[in-house]
């Protein structure tokens, strides 16, 4: 049983990142980037949800991101957007992503 708690413990203290640690492999710095920010609608049949997100609009943002923000969203912001024209693959950051690709 002792055995099983210390494995336990092992894994779940090897599961929680460092800040520093993220913000040395996704080049973070204390500089703050200021995002501009839109309301994007999704919608079906049914419903129509406005969404207020940041809006990455160069490539300084595009490679930062969400993953530099260690303040979560304000609770008006519900995420952020992308202007890529192809899908691409984003690094793991700090908060969950969700893709949509048109």
């Amino acid at each position: 049983m002792k055995i099983i708690i210390v494995i336990l413990i092992s894994f779940l203290y090897s599961c929680s990142l460092d800040n520093d640690l993220i913000d040395y492999y996704n080049d973070c710095n204390d500089t703050e980037i200021e995002f501009k920010t839109s309301t994007i609608f999704l919608e079906n049949n049914l419903h129509k949800f406005p969404m207020k997100v940041y809006v990455a609009e160069n490539q300084r943002q595009y490679e930062r991101g969400p993953m530099c923000i260690r303040n979560p969203f304000p609770k008006k912001i519900d995420g952020m957007i992308f202007n890529f024209e192809l899908e691409q693959k984003m690094h793991s950051g700090c908060i969950k992503h969700t893709f949509l690709y048109q």
